[in-house]
Protein backbone atom coordinates (compact mmCIF):
# COMPACT_ATOMS: atom_id res chain seq x y z
CA UNK A 1 0.00 0.00 0.00
CA UNK A 2 2.28 2.60 -0.98
CA UNK A 3 -0.39 5.61 -1.93
CA UNK A 4 0.86 9.54 -2.50
CA UNK A 5 -0.03 11.95 0.10
CA UNK A 6 -3.18 13.31 0.00
CA UNK A 7 -4.40 16.91 -0.02
CA UNK A 8 -5.95 16.53 3.22
CA UNK A 9 -2.89 14.79 4.92
CA UNK A 10 -0.58 17.26 3.78
CA UNK A 11 -3.46 20.13 5.15
CA UNK A 12 -3.52 17.99 8.38
CA UNK A 13 0.12 17.72 8.54
CA UNK A 14 0.69 21.22 8.41
CA UNK A 15 -1.79 22.43 10.76
CA UNK A 16 0.40 19.87 13.22
CA UNK A 17 3.56 21.56 12.82
CA UNK A 18 1.81 24.99 13.18
CA UNK A 19 0.00 23.28 16.61
CA UNK A 20 3.16 22.20 17.42
CA UNK A 21 5.01 25.23 17.45
CA UNK A 22 5.60 28.27 20.07
CA UNK A 23 5.39 31.14 17.85
CA UNK A 24 2.89 32.45 14.90
CA UNK A 25 3.51 30.80 11.78
CA UNK A 26 5.96 31.84 9.16
CA UNK A 27 5.39 33.10 5.88
CA UNK A 28 6.80 30.39 4.38
CA UNK A 29 3.85 28.16 6.32
CA UNK A 30 0.97 30.63 5.07
CA UNK A 31 2.10 30.15 1.42
CA UNK A 32 2.12 26.76 1.48
CA UNK A 33 -1.32 26.69 3.45
CA UNK A 34 -2.32 28.86 0.49
CA UNK A 35 -1.25 26.36 -2.08
CA UNK A 36 -3.12 23.40 -0.61
CA UNK A 37 -6.36 25.75 0.19
CA UNK A 38 -6.11 26.73 -4.09
CA UNK A 39 -5.48 23.23 -4.88
CA UNK A 40 -8.50 21.45 -2.71
CA UNK A 41 -11.13 24.22 -4.34
CA UNK A 42 -9.64 22.87 -7.56
CA UNK A 43 -11.00 19.43 -6.63
CA UNK A 44 -14.10 20.53 -4.84
CA UNK A 45 -15.17 22.56 -8.50
CA UNK A 46 -14.17 19.22 -10.09
CA UNK A 47 -16.53 17.23 -7.74
CA UNK A 48 -19.25 19.87 -7.80
CA UNK A 49 -19.06 19.93 -12.13
CA UNK A 50 -19.84 15.80 -11.55
CA UNK A 51 -22.42 16.48 -9.06
CA UNK A 52 -24.02 19.87 -11.00
CA UNK A 53 -23.41 18.87 -14.65
CA UNK A 54 -22.66 14.50 -14.92
CA UNK A 55 -24.88 12.66 -12.85
CA UNK A 56 -27.77 14.84 -14.05
CA UNK A 57 -27.30 13.82 -17.57
CA UNK A 58 -26.46 10.61 -16.09
CA UNK A 59 -29.81 10.24 -14.32
CA UNK A 60 -31.59 11.57 -17.10
CA UNK A 61 -30.44 9.25 -20.25
CA UNK A 62 -30.82 5.95 -17.21
CA UNK A 63 -34.71 8.05 -16.73
CA UNK A 64 -34.92 7.43 -20.60
CA UNK A 65 -34.24 3.63 -19.99
CA UNK A 66 -36.68 3.24 -17.01
CA UNK A 67 -34.33 2.85 -14.86
CA UNK A 68 -33.95 3.80 -11.87
CA UNK A 69 -31.90 6.95 -11.53
CA UNK A 70 -28.76 7.26 -8.76
CA UNK A 71 -29.90 9.59 -6.29
CA UNK A 72 -28.18 12.38 -5.41
CA UNK A 73 -28.02 13.31 -1.60
CA UNK A 74 -29.81 16.33 -0.81
CA UNK A 75 -26.46 17.58 1.50
CA UNK A 76 -24.64 17.96 -1.59
CA UNK A 77 -27.89 20.12 -3.56
CA UNK A 78 -27.80 23.46 -0.46
CA UNK A 79 -24.38 22.17 0.62
CA UNK A 80 -21.51 25.01 1.11
CA UNK A 81 -19.16 22.39 0.46
CA UNK A 82 -19.00 23.96 -2.75
CA UNK A 83 -18.33 27.21 -2.05
CA UNK A 84 -14.64 28.21 -1.85
CA UNK A 85 -13.86 29.32 2.13
CA UNK A 86 -11.15 32.05 3.03
CA UNK A 87 -8.28 31.07 5.61
CA UNK A 88 -9.42 27.15 5.93
CA UNK A 89 -7.12 26.76 9.01
CA UNK A 90 -8.12 29.87 11.08
CA UNK A 91 -5.02 28.96 13.42
CA UNK A 92 -3.10 30.52 10.15
CA UNK A 93 -4.60 33.49 10.16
Amino acid sequence: MNYPIRLNNKLAALGGEVDGGDFKPTSQVKAVQQEINLKIDEQLQSLKKVFVEKIPKFNEMVKQKQINPVPFPKYFRHSQVFRAKKGRMPFLC
